[in-house]
């Protein structure tokens, strides 16, 4: 029986709200302390930084990173083929195999496309996994185009939000480029270091 994929709901997961206040407060500190007596548009960057950043932390953890349908049965070749009973109609039983790890493995001729294509089966969600699709144990989904799980952002990064985990990076390290140059720049205003 089909069972339709559940809303991708990030509340059950540990949150970015520590790093939130901690992008925050760093923001607000470079602003007050680090970048003061500069020229007013260095502040704004930064206060741009800060918010993008949190924005995008905020994307990151609350979007569906490409959680992939599972199924509620297994597929009738893979079970027809562990419990030893022959494939009906040829089945194309010659096309499965097992890996190392006792994976199973189908490979397709696909037109157009160059020598066969080897898709894994997940043996959790009943599915045949397309390329760069992998299985998250923490948040117990195949991820489409999976990168890692990211226990900061409390999400899988995946084909559904690994542009905004991108841009979250990029954010967070101009504002600290900006707090750093701003820093330096301040303290060579005031002679340091001395020499």
């Amino acid at each position: 029986m089909w069972q339709p994929l559940r809303q991708w709901q990030s509340s059950t997961r540990a949150g970015p709200d520590v790093l939130t206040v901690y992008i925050a407060l760093n923001s607000l500190l470079a602003i007050a302390i680090g970048l003061r007596g500069l020229p007013w548009y260095l502040s704004v960057l930064m206060a741009l930084c800060g918010a993008g950043s949190i924005l995008l932390l905020w994307l990151t953890h609350l979007s569906d990173p490409g959680a992939l349908q599972p199924r509620a049965e297994k597929d009738p070749t893979v079970a027809r083929l562990e419990a030893g009973l022959p494939v009906p109609d040829g089945g194309g039983a010659s096309n499965y195999r097992r890996d190392a790890r006792g994976v199973w493995l189908r490979s397709e001729e696909l037109e157009g496309w160059n020598g066969p294509l080897v898709s894994k089966y997940c043996d959790t969600c009943h599915i045949w996994r397309p390329p760069r699709a992998h299985h998250c144990d923490d948040c117990g989904a195949c991820i489409q185009r999976f990168d890692h799980h990211c226990g900061v952002v409390g999400n899988c990064i995946g084909g559904g939000n690994h542009r905004f985990f991108a841009g979250f990076l990029v954010a967070a390290q101009a504002g600290v480029a900006i707090s750093a140059g701003g820093c330096v720049w301040r303290l060579r205003l005031r002679g340091f270091p001395a020499e």
